[in-house]
């Protein structure tokens, strides 16, 4: 990576010799100064802003996953010969098998509009990294984005009709976490009051087209692959409005809470399954306010079109608390100073963003998406904790491989002993019994400020029993026969309800066990 040293060196001084020797490699002349590879939000000599060392990272260190489109940013210098105008190309390539180091090449990239850039000697870094033309920039689309990957970038001065290469570099990156978003839309019709009170609404629920267009801004900032996986599990009709005020801030209201326990017997009927997030979908024209999204009984909801408040209640069924802007919040949020005040996190994203739908760039002082207040966009913090997360069902795309063993083909079969072992089956045995449906009944319900508890649905169905984000309580559901006995118990499961609010910066306060209104929902054989 060529280093700008023109600060600390005198032209003058230099003998011939010394100056060849340093434009050759690229200390005088226009040379790229670095590569930045990112997917919507990157590390990039996070040293020049952040001034906590405990905040920084490598370059490109934030990980990338696979087929998800990458916004290449290629940082030149112009040296001492003062401002010029350069062009350049990408060169990719790509190893897919970790087996045979071979590298195919996937094609050469030009730049994005406007094609050159204006290098300068000493540009100021902040104007430089918030500023997209202030860089040649490349987009690699999702399909090419897999596997061990390099990028080599060219530069040469944008009049020179032969492009004659005045610098290189190559950046390599692992791109083989693959992960997905997949999405079971509860679909939400509504026959009830309109807002005055004074008539009433019949509105259809939305479709599966709508639910896939509303997840889009979650495509973009969530590290999943570009393809989703979008289905039905059915409707509910709500006929109630929601524009109740939540009875703290943070929460659910009333109207949410009802909602939610239709939302979560539904799923519960559906078979209450682990490989999906249910989202319940909301048709635009609900009487709905101060809160516009709500997460509770182990489903989410909200409106159509909403994308924002969307990945804010899908980020709660990930694990992530609401993060500290207007509301305590998440205790493990950090503060990314200069953005926040020495040790006074106020969710502050941390790093520059970039949407690779069209090349804006974030200020790292923009709001990470799960505060409540804005503008609004993923942050470092919450960039590395949907990363390996279970709510996408991570994988590689590696392909795996074992090398054939050699046995005496003489040997019975229950003679020969494999090396290594197989996995032992107690593992597969314990994934089973999580994934299998079996009858159940379900007991969904509400545990009120006062203590009290009360009951939404009990429905005996055929689902997986366990309840992925729920708490257990000191509370036992129990199954009780004719003459009194204990015929089957199952803890009852704690359930937080947090809420996105509508208007301004978003919704407002704590979330999680600081919440006074907390869905329950529990599963007994």
């Amino acid at each position: 990576m060529g280093i700008d040293i023109s600060s600390v060196i005198d032209k003058t001084l230099l003998s011939d010799a010394w100056a060849l020797k340093l434009r050759e490699h690229h200390f005088i002349g226009p040379h790229i100064l670095g590569i930045e590879v990112t997917q919507g939000i990157q590390y990039f000599r996070a040293s020049s802003h952040l001034t906590d060392p405990a905040d920084r990272g490598p370059n490109n260190s934030l990980r990338l996953v696979a087929y998800k489109t990458a916004w290449v940013r290629v940082y030149v210098r112009a040296g001492w010969g003062g401002l010029v105008n350069l062009s350049g190309n990408l060169q990719i390539s790509a190893r897919r098998n970790r087996w045979l180091p071979l590298w195919v090449d996937l094609g050469t990239l030009a730049p994005q509009t406007p094609g050159t850039v204006a290098a300068q000697t000493l540009p100021d870094y902040a104007t430089e990294r918030g500023t997209i033309t202030a860089t040649l920039n490349f987009i690699v689309p999702a399909d090419d984005m897999a596997g061990t990957m390099a990028f080599k970038a060219n530069i040469w001065r944008s009049d020179d009709a032969t492009a004659t290469v005045l610098d290189s570099e190559t950046v390599q990156a692992d791109v083989t976490l693959l992960q997905t978003l997949r999405v079971r839309g509860l679909m939400v019709a509504y026959n009830g009051a309109n807002a005055a009170g004074n008539g009433t609404l019949n509105i259809a629920a939305p479709t599966v087209g709508e639910l896939q267009t509303t997840a889009a801004w979650s495509h973009t900032v969530f590290p999943v692959q570009a393809e989703g996986v979008f289905s039905s599990a059915g409707t509910v009709t709500l006929t109630v409005p929601l524009t109740g005020a939540p009875p703290n801030p943070g929460g659910c209201s009333a109207g949410w809470i009802t909602l939610n326990g239709q939302l979560a017997a539904a799923k519960a009927n559906d078979g209450n399954r682990t490989d999906v997030v249910y989202y319940g979908l909301l048709p635009n024209g609900v009487p709905m306010g101060p809160v516009i999204g709500c997460a509770s009984n182990g489903v989410t909801s909200g409106g159509v079109n909403n994308g924002v408040t969307m990945a804010h209640e899908l980020g709660h069924f990930a694990g992530l608390p609401h993060a500290p802007c207007g509301t305590p919040g998440n205790a493990a949020y950090p503060a990314y100073e200069p953005y926040d005040p020495a040790g006074t996190p106020t969710a502050s994203i941390g790093e520059y963003g970039l949407d690779i739908n069209n090349g804006g760039i974030h200020q790292p002082n923009e709001k990470d998406f799960m505060s409540y207040c804005g503008p609004r966009w993923t942050s470092i913090f919450t960039h590395q904790v949907l990363i390996d997360n279970a709510i996408f069902a991570p994988t590689t795309t590696q392909p795996r491989f074992r090398i054939p063993e050699l046995y005496d083909p003489w040997l019975w079969p229950w003679e020969y002993i494999p090396d290594p072992a197989p996995p032992p089956w107690e593992r597969w045995r314990d994934r089973l019994e999580d994934l299998i449906m079996r009858p159940v009944i379900t007991l969904i319900g509400t545990f009120e400020r006062d203590a009290s508890i009360t009951m939404q649905h009990v429905m005996r169905v055929n689902a997986q029993s366990t309840v992925a984000t729920g708490v257990p309580t000191q509370m036992v559901a129990e199954l009780v026969g004719a003459k009194g006995e204990v015929l089957a118990s199952a803890p009852v499961m704690r359930i937080p309800a947090d809420a996105h609010g509508g208007g301004g910066c978003g919704c407002g306060g704590g979330c999680g066990d600081g919440a006074a209104h907390r869905a329950r929902r529990c599963a007994g054989r």
